[in-house]
């Protein structure tokens, strides 16, 4: 049965469909496909007490939607021990684009010219210099030419489909005078572009010592804005600064690198995550675009969710769990 898992998440070598759900992931083709939460059909947990939950597909009453609350809940509510993922029939047809800017702008400016365009790609990833040169480096690849971002599309449908979006988006890419830039519809061809993308994550990791990662989202027009401001936030604050992520829908993974790990940088890093999460509030985003809040986030969850919020969070959480057992310390 040829069937596949549309919110397609880039860590899929290590990502698990429990994780996803805990943190309402999204992936590589969540611009047109949705999230993990638009494929969840049905949910079965426990509670503190040890009452069984049910929701979806698993469920006789469906008075009240309790999945849509545990999806993205990150372990805080219940113990979920089976869930119910809907899976989809593969399009029929598709085409990758791989193009390379002298400028980081230059291939913000693209996706927002795409997604003003109506075209909704299945994938529209964005790389910025520095990751490019990590994952090359990473690779031991010498075929692609350094360059200060790049941009993987992917457009999916029938190939009539296809060709009439090729038509909108080649004029918008070539605007911006790419580096390079090239369609294939050859598998082993569109895997190897592909190795590039979804190497970048550990690639990042191994060139540095200490990693801190974080993923803001901004609306799409933002996005040039936001790439901007990035070279300047690691000046600011003396630290390395690189980003990728699905810029179809303004999701970006940014990394604040170091060469130590001393707590003189950490103050660092955690001041430059700090201007970074303000930065994205103002461009009307959110400060985690997938990856949810745990602990690391959780002292800056104010800076975004306002105080009456947070407290109807609270009492969520009480009415699952009110001797805070399920996952403790998380969010709040």
């Amino acid at each position: 049965m040829n069937l596949f898992y549309p919110p397609d998440p880039a860590s899929v070598k290590e990502s698990s469909i429990g994780g996803n759900v805990a943190e309402c992931a999204g992936g590589l083709r969540c611009k047109k496909y949705g999230l993990t939460k638009d494929y969840v059909l049905g949910i079965e947990g426990y509670d503190i007490e040890g009452e069984l939950i049910q929701t979806g597909s698993f469920a006789k009453d469906q008075t009240y939607d309790l999945g849509s609350i545990l999806v993205g809940s990150e372990g805080t509510l219940a113990i979920i021990v089976r869930i119910a993922i809907q899976l989809i029939d593969p399009s029929p047809f598709s085409r990758t684009f791989f193009a390379t800017f002298s400028k980081q702008s230059d291939a913000a400016e693209v996706v927002s010219g795409i997604m003003a365009s109506g075209v909704i790609p299945a994938v529209l990833e964005f790389m910025d210099g520095d990751a490019i040169a990590c994952t090359l480096d990473y690779l031991k690849w010498t075929d692609v030419i350094p360059a200060a971002a790049a941009l993987v599309i992917e457009l999916d449908g029938t190939p009539s489909t296809v060709d009439k979006e090729t038509e909108s988006i080649t004029p918008i890419i070539k605007s911006r005078n790419p580096i390079q830039f090239e369609t294939t519809e050859d598998d082993s061809r569109r895997d190897y572009l592909w190795t590039l993308r979804r190497s970048i994550s550990r690639a990042i990791t191994a060139a540095a010592v200490l990693r801190v990662s974080e993923d803001v989202c901004v609306p799409p027009s933002k996005l040039p804005q936001l790439v901007t401001a990035l070279p300047d936030l690691g000046t600011k604050h003396n630290l390395r600064v690189n980003s990728f992520g699905h810029a179809g829908d303004g999701n970006l993974h940014v990394n604040f690198l170091a060469t130590e790990d001393t707590l003189e940088i950490h103050d660092r890093i955690h001041a430059a995550v700090r201007e970074l999460f303000e930065i994205t509030v103002k461009m009307d985003g959110t400060i985690s675009g997938e990856h949810g809040i745990g602990m690391t986030k959780r002292a800056y969850l104010p800076i975004e969710v306002p105080a009456p919020t947070l407290e109807l969070f609270r009492t969520i959480k009480a009415a699952f769990d009110p001797p805070n057992l399920v996952n403790p310390g998380k969010i709040f």
